[in-house]
């Protein structure tokens, strides 16, 4: 429930009972400029959710305000609240979403900032001093409150580990901060997305977390779900799937209009029931589970949870081996493979077997040239067909300036030039 609708916080009042009287306990909240940020350019963005600035280092307080009424809201019902501080679009410009917001950055050297560029917002001694001194704002009048579940410090945004670092230890008053204690008194638990291993390595992180979203060409993403919580418990903390998307495009409504939720149901269980910390939180909070009102969808998880005794591990997953059929005539269809996301292959080599690619992994849905050689990578597909068959690659599109070849057993099959 990151932002109000038309109504602004006063959506709040109805869908916090309604998820509330369902057995939800947990919402997401963020910061953003036309959202209960506190510090942003004077400029006016043409949202009337925004709210009143002052530019860098001056808060605005009738938003502080509008999160105490959301918090509070939340409060009432039981909710838990994470909030995010901020968004990528802070630093980038256009996007699909029309998100890129860099040029209105209050820390934008044209608007009274600090920073030339938004890689500067990292590196810079000025722009890290008033970002420590809004944390200390943020934890001072929202860290009381017993509802507060965790600060989370971007939305899909990509700090060095280093700046991550750094403002972890603030808030926790650890390493170059423990002699002026913790900017937060109350501990509370931090995370953000996007984090890798030097990242979630860091005492200072309690728990991981990453969002996953598809192109409308998986329905049904409760494998993507289950492979997620696998990858990330080898960082040995809680994990969360923040948000998930049947395309990141476009709402869920669009392939659910009578509000069947098949994918929101089986994300919700098989996120936690593969060794998540909770459901798989979906995001189109607002444009589908809202109008379709499928907050019962959350229910019978709900009271399933609250019967089993999580703390009594350690918990293993149920794998199953050597599927064999021991009686009737034995059938063959179509094995469907999930993609990840953007983002770094999690393998170089991937072995297809009869229930799908062994060692719980996801082919990569981008392959990258190596004009990307922090991404890039070529997949090896390990395949054995027990009888006559075909694998069908589905390419969506292939960039300006690269070229795609596939090769079948060391030999070139198919070639794109663009």
């Amino acid at each position: 429930m990151c932002w109000g609708g038309k109504r602004g916080s006063f959506d709040y009042d109805e869908w916090l009972p309604d998820l509330a009287k369902n057995g939800g306990n947990w919402i997401r909240i963020w910061m953003s400029s036309w959202n209960c940020a506190l510090e942003w350019s004077e400029k006016p963005d043409g949202d009337w959710r925004s709210g009143v600035y002052h530019g860098v280092g001056v808060y605005s307080l009738d938003n502080a305000w509008k999160l105490d009424t959301i918090l509070d809201a939340a409060d009432r019902q039981g909710v838990k609240v994470m909030l995010c501080f901020g968004t990528y679009g802070e630093f980038t410009e256009g996007g699909f979403f029309g998100e890129g917001q860099w040029k209105v950055n209050p820390y934008n050297k044209i608007n009274g900032g600090p920073c030339n560029s938004p890689a500067e917002f990292w590196t810079s001694e000025q722009a890290r001093k008033l970002y420590r001194q809004r944390l200390r704002y943020i934890a001072a009048r929202y860290g009381w409150r017993t509802n507060l579940h965790s600060w989370e410090f971007w939305n899909e945004s990509k700090p060095n580990p280093a700046w991550l670092g750094e403002m972890a230890r603030y808030l926790k008053g650890t390493g170059e901060f423990k002699q002026d204690g913790p900017a937060d008194p109350f501990h509370h638990m931090v995370t953000t997305t996007y984090g890798n291993a030097e990242v979630w390595k860091q005492p200072e992180f309690d728990f991981t977390q990453t969002h996953h979203y598809d192109t409308g060409n998986v329905p049904d993403q409760s494998l993507a779900m289950r492979v997620d919580a696998i990858e990330h418990a080898a960082y040995n903390k809680p994990h969360l799937m923040g948000e998930f998307g049947i395309d990141w495009q476009k709402s869920d409504i669009e392939y659910d209009r009578i509000g069947k939720a098949v994918n929101l149901r089986n994300c919700i269980w098989a996120g936690a029931l593969s060794g998540a910390a909770g459901s798989s939180m979906t995001w189109w909070w607002d444009n589908y589970i809202s109008p379709l009102k499928l907050y019962p969808v959350f229910k019978p998880f709900s009271q399933f949870v609250q019967k089993i005794p999580w703390t009594s591990g350690p918990w293993k997953q149920i794998e199953v081996k050597n599927l064999a059929v021991t009686g009737g005539v034995e059938s063959f269809s179509d094995l469907n493979l999930t993609v990840s996301g953007w983002g770094k292959a999690s393998a170089s080599e991937y072995t297809i077997g009869p229930a799908g690619v062994m060692r719980n992994l996801t082919l990569p849905g981008f392959l990258y040239s190596a004009g990307k050689p922090e991404l890039y990578s070529a997949p090896l597909l390990h395949v054995k067909y027990a009888h006559a068959g075909r694998m069908d690659l589905h390419v969506d599109t292939v960039s300006d300036f690269a070229d795609l070849q596939v090769m079948l057993d060391g030999k070139l099959n198919q070639e794109w030039k663009l």
